[in-house]
Parts: structure tokens; C-alpha cells; sequence
């Protein structure tokens, strides 16, 4: 009986301590939800900017919105991928394919990366936006000018104004290129556009571009340096036109058998300064020029093609003529297998320097290579050379006359074989 009582005691030991663990090892939490989703971005719109496009969006609570992720399509079967993100309500893209329409949307993302549905898709256009006047011209001479005007998409109407809040303007039919009057004044224009797109595409900012009205050139001035000189073959003369605030333009001056000698505003050539409407060159006085108290004239043309009066340098220009030598007539031939004999016409001119003689293994011997000269012969009445020839081929020579002002005159060319 003891047995016995001992073993349901125990039964029910057992069976009072299942029921314990069993209540210790339930659950007392309460069931956890999925966070919600952010809100979906909503009314996109965009506006078109050069080659570029800003998106813009808005959402119901932004509280919860870390993130905004803009995703493209190239077109109206393909899939949708990631292209660019940002933290705020709006976006410029750019590298997006030019001339092409492409499909957008954008979703809303929170802190712990849920993201919400993705919006509505809006479809855009980016391209090349731009205004030129005449081209892109720097200067117009005349105010009817023409105004070219680039967009991507469609456009319905224009407004054309010089003031930037198009105070008076009037919209008129869109065309690629159409005329506008500047105001009058000479100086810079700038001419301002606003167009209305189709298909409700906005643009990012407005249109502008500038161009330089100048209708009427002028010449201040024209003169030369030094003064009071009577000059002569190789001397320099400093030409000068100065025609006040015109730069980029075109100046030159003439006298009695010279047509045109062309000045410079680049800095260079004799010119002191660049761009700053002061003319010049840095002439030297050829052969055969020869001018007794000749009128300088100075002719100039603006940037933009107005031709100015012509202006008369105060003081007359005078060059003394100058003659080149008298040239000779040479011959050559071997005098045994290893020297060509030279033989020449005398000179006889009253200013004479020297003959020179020049040696070359190819046609065409220029008395400016003076590597190919192998003699100086100052004596006029000399007439003859000898030239030791120190190999086999072709010799080329020409004798070249100097008088005392450095002028010179080259005979004909001979050729002669070893």
C-alpha cells in the first residue's frame, strides 16, 4: 500500500510540473506588423533646361522619406531602371539621351530601405535649348536682325522682347527663325525669349543672347614714324590708324604706287597692344617704290561691315628710288676632271659691292641660303673662278651681284656634271 501511495504521489508531482513549464514557455509579446510603406510621389512635372531636364514631385508626408529614387525607361517596352536619387523634391538630370524621348517615375524610400510604389510616369525630351541672334554673330550693322531659337520639343508660341519681364511683347506662331527689331543705339543688345511648349512641357529659365549693334564706323586719326625722314630701300616705316573703341575690324592705308599695306590690332608686327583699336604694321621699304610728298590714306572697316570715311595721314610720305644691281650672265665648264671654271659678264654699276657665288647639289639656288655660298669676290673687274669639285655628280651655280645698299641680283643658273 506504501508503494503504492508513493508512485501517484509522484504521478501527480510530474503532472503539476508539466503544467507549470508549459506556462512558462508561452509567449506574452504582442504580434509585430511590416512598417508601412512611404507615400507615393505625386503631380511630377518637369521643366527642360540645355540638354538637361529638372524633375520636380511631391508627397503627402515626408516625414517618414529619406530618399527619392528616379528610374528610366528608354521606351514605352522596357523595363524600368535606376538612373540618379536625391534627398529633395526636385532633380536636374542630365546625361540623358539627346532628341529622344524617354519615360520617368520616381518612389519614396524610407530610413530602413521599404520603398514605396513607384509614381505615375511622366515622359520627356532633352535636347539642345538655345537663342542665337543672326547665328551667333558678335555684330549686326543693321537692327532687323534674325533670331533662331532651338528646342527638343514642339513649341506653340514665342515672346521676343529686350526686356527681361517682356513688358509689350506679344506672342506670335513659333518658327525656327524669325525676324526681330533691335532698339536704336549702337552698343549691346540683348534679346530675351519665352516660349509655350506643347504637350505641357515647361522650360527651366529664359532665353537669352547678346549681340553688338554698330551702325557707323569712324576714323580718328591716321599717321606714320618716324617724321620728316626721306626714306629709302630697307628702311622701316611705322604705320598707325586709330579708329577709338572698334576692335576686330579691318584697317589698311594707301599712297601713290603702294594700293594697300594692312594694319594689325593684334599685338604683333608692330603692333604695341592688342584689341584696343589702335592700327599698325611695321613696313620696310621694297625696290622700286618711289613717292615724292605722297597723301597717306587710311581706309577702314568695322566688325560689324560698316565702311568709315577715309582719313589723310597729316604729314606726306617721301621714298627715294632705288635701283637693283645689274645682273650677269655666267657660264661654266671643267677645266680637267676635278674643277669647274666659272667665267661672268663684268658689272659695271657705279654702286658696286661684291659678287657672291653660289654652289648647290639641287635646282632652284635662292640667294637667301647662305650655307650655299663659296665665295665673296669684291673686286668689279674680276670675272672668274675656279671651284675644286670634290666629288661625282651634278653641280648647280649662280653668282649673285651686292651693290652698297645690300641690294642684289642673281645671274641665271648653271649646271654642270663630274
Amino acid at each position: 500500500m506504501l508503494h503504492r501511495s508513493v508512485i501517484v504521489v509522484l504521478l501527480l508531482s510530474g503532472l503539476m510540473l508539466l503544467a507549470g513549464c508549459d506556462r512558462h514557455i508561452k509567449s506574452r509579446d504582442p504580434v509585430q506588423s511590416l512598417p508601412d510603406a512611404p507615400p507615393v510621389p505625386q503631380n511630377l512635372t518637369s521643366q527642360l533646361g540645355d540638354r538637361a531636364v529638372t524633375l520636380s514631385w511631391e508627397v503627402s508626408d515626408s516625414a517618414a522619406v529619406e530618399l527619392f529614387r528616379i528610374y528610366l525607361s528608354d521606351s514605352t517596352d522596357a523595363a524600368f531602371s535606376l538612373f540618379d536619387s536625391t534627398s529633395g523634391f526636385s532633380k536636374g538630370l542630365t546625361g540623358l539621351p539627346l532628341n529622344r524621348p524617354v519615360r520617368l517615375r520616381v518612389t519614396s524610400l524610407t530610413s530602413n530601405r521599404i520603398e514605396s510604389r513607384p509614381s505615375e510616369v511622366i515622359s520627356v525630351t532633352a535636347g539642345l535649348i538655345r537663342i542665337l541672334i543672326e547665328n551667333g554673330e558678335d555684330y549686326t550693322f543693321t537692327r532687323d536682325v534674325s533670331v533662331q531659337i532651338s528646342v527638343p520639343v514642339a513649341a506653340a508660341y514665342v515672346e521676343l522682347s529686350e526686356a527681361p519681364d517682356f513688358v509689350g511683347a506679344t506672342p506670335r506662331e513659333f518658327f525656327p527663325s524669325m525676324p526681330f527689331e533691335l532698339s536704336q543705339g549702337d552698343g549691346v543688345k540683348t534679346v530675351y525669349a519665352r516660349l509655350t511648349l506643347e504637350y505641357g512641357n515647361e522650360l527651366s529659365g529664359m532665353l537669352s543672347d547678346d549681340i553688338i549693334l554698330d551702325t557707323e564706323a569712324r576714323i580718328d586719326s591716321v599717321w606714320f614714324t618716324p617724321r620728316n625722314v626721306t626714306f629709302e630701300v630697307g628702311d622701316t616705316v611705322l604705320f598707325y590708324l586709330r579708329a577709338r573703341g572698334e576692335t576686330g575690324g579691318g584697317a589698311q592705308v594707301s599712297f601713290p604706287g603702294v594700293a594697300r599695306i594692312l594694319l594689325r590690332d593684334t599685338g604683333t608686327g608692330g603692333d604695341l597692344t592688342a584689341a584696343d583699336g589702335f592700327y599698325s604694321v611695321r613696313w620696310i621699304v621694297p625696290v622700286g617704290v618711289s613717292v615724292s610728298d605722297g597723301e597717306v590714306t587710311g581706309s577702314f572697316t568695322d566688325a560689324a561691315g560698316n565702311n568709315a570715311s577715309t582719313a589723310q595721314a597729316s604729314q606726306l610720305l617721301n621714298i627715294r628710288t632705288a635701283t637693283i644691281p645689274t645682273p650677269v650672265v655666267l657660264a661654266v665648264g671643267l677645266t680637267d676632271s676635278t674643277t669647274a671654271h666659272l667665267s661672268w659678264s663684268v658689272n659695271a654699276d657705279a654702286d658696286f659691292a661684291s659678287y657672291r657665288i653660289y654652289r648647290s647639289v639641287s635646282q632652284g639656288i635662292d640667294v637667301s641660303d647662305d650655307f650655299l655660298m663659296i665665295a665673296i669676290i669684291t673686286s668689279q673687274a674680276t670675272t672668274a673662278h675656279d671651284d675644286y669639285l670634290s666629288g661625282t655628280g651634278t653641280y648647280y651655280y649662280r653668282v649673285f651681284v651686292f651693290d652698297t645698299e645690300d641690294l642684289t641680283a642673281g645671274s641665271n643658273e648653271v649646271a654642270i656634271t663630274r
